[in-house]
This record gives C-alpha cells, sequence and structure tokens, in this order.
C-alpha cells in the first residue's frame, strides 16, 4: 500500500534546564522515541491525546520544521531533510493553524495569490484558480476582496485553508484548526477538510483536542504514554 508521508523510527527531544535545587545543567524531555507511522492521501488522520504528549511536535516533523534527533521522515519513500526541507515545505506542504495566520492587511484572494506566486505554481490563470480555491472552500464571493480582518473566524479558516492549497501541495498539516471557532462552524470547517481529503485527494493531518474533529476523521493516531511515542497506525 502506497503511503505519501511517513515517520520511520523517529525519536526527539527537548532539552530543559533544571531548577537549582535538583542540580546544575539540563534534562532531557523525550516527546517521541522509534515512532512509526504512515499515512495515504485522500484521508484525514487526527492526532489526538492530552496536552503536552507530542501532537504538535509531530506535526512540525511531519512538516519539516523540525528535524529528528533520530530516524527518518519520508516523503514517498525519500528522506524529506536529503530532498529538501525547504523544497518539500514550499512544493508539497499546506499549513493550517489556529489562529489563521492569514496576512491581515490583504483581503481572501490577495492571500492565496500571495501564496500562489510564494509557491511558484505555474497556473494559466492565477485570478480564476484562486476564485476557484475560495468557491471551493464555500467562501461568500462577495467577501472574496474583504480585508480579512472583517471576515469572520469560520470565513478567515476557509480563506486560510484555500490559502493552503494554494501550492498545489499533496499533504495539508492542520494545528487545532477548529479551536477557535464554535461547534456549528467547525463542523463547517471539518466538512470543508473532508472535502479536500475526499474529493481532492489530499493526505490531511491534524492536531485535536475536538471530539468532532476526532469523529469525522477516517484514521485517528493517538499521541500518548507521558509524551514518548506515537502508536503505530496499522491499516
Amino acid at each position: 500500500m502506497d503511503h505519501v508521508l511517513e515517520l520511520r523510527d523517529v525519536s526527539y527531544y527537548y532539552k530543559i534546564r533544571r531548577p537549582r535545587r535538583v542540580g546544575a545543567g539540563q534534562a532531557r524531555a523525550d516527546v517521541l522515541i522509534n515512532a512509526n507511522c504512515a499515512f495515504r492521501r485522500g484521508y484525514i488522520y487526527a492526532l489526538v491525546g492530552p496536552s503536552g504528549t507530542g501532537k504538535t511536535t509531530t506535526l512540525s516533523l511531519l512538516g519539516a520544521l523540525e528535524a529528528p534527533k533520530s530516524g527518518q521522515v519520508l516523503y514517498k519513500g525519500m528522506d524529506v531533510w536529503e530532498y529538501g526541507a525547504a523544497k518539500y515545505r514550499r512544493d508539497h506542504i499546506g499549513f493550517v493553524f489556529q489562529e489563521y495566520n492569514l496576512l491581515n492587511y490583504l483581503s481572501a484572494y490577495q492571500n492565496v495569490i500571495a501564496a500562489i506566486e510564494i509557491a511558484k505554481n505555474d497556473v494559466a490563470d492565477r485570478k480564476e484558480y484562486a476564485y476557484g480555491l475560495l468557491r471551493d472552500m464555500q467562501l461568500d464571493e462577495a467577501l472574496f476582496h474583504k480585508n480579512v480582518g472583517e471576515l469572520s473566524g469560520g470565513e478567515q479558516q476557509r480563506a486560510a485553508i484555500a490559502r493552503a492549497l494554494a501550492a498545489n501541495a499533496d499533504i495539508i498539516l492542520a494545528d487545532e484548526p477548529t479551536g477557535n471557532l464554535d461547534d456549528e462552524t467547525a463542523i463547517e470547517i471539518i466538512e470543508a477538510f473532508k472535502r479536500v481529503a475526499h474529493e481532492s485527494d489530499k493526505c490531511v493531518i491534524m492536531a485535536t483536542h475536538s471530539g468532532l474533529v476526532k469523529s469525522h476523521a477516517d484514521y485517528v493516531v493517538s499521541v500518548k504514554g507521558q509524551g514518548l511515542h506515537i502508536d503505530n497506525l496499522i491499516y
């Protein structure tokens, strides 16, 4: 079975400074130990677990924002750090955040256009391509050219997902994407992610505390055990 993304024997830890009362020097906080997990296109994966167990760290490793201490992050069988982390992020990863992280002095349309230009996505008609992405996210066309600061949280998140898709990335990494939204709006955003995965054949991986997200995911990956490891996902 073909996997688009894989953690292979990945370990990661943070160095933390000990309080003086327990001795000088640094201690080590293990987040992942020999973690193995594989992901396919066309599905939504929910990374779940208590706070501090490594959900966001796992997303950072999958997106090559952090390098593993040992083991490999593989994109279609290639080590992403040998492939080139910056190229991998630019060409194959779209990020969606809880706080939206849109350029707040631009419109939704301009945010998507900026992402197309940064990714150097060679599309015939950038304007129509951007409009299409925003329409796919079911953002009202009357809002395309409004400053994103004038949009509701759900509308901003729709624009953020469209921006994440602008590079035609095949992997979408989302960190608590419904965390700032009410349940009704959260369900609408989850449905948008489902269309991205199931209709556009993307691999969507979401770190979440939300039971709603978990209940709508195709697969659930538990990050547990005092922040030590991520369970293998077996198909």
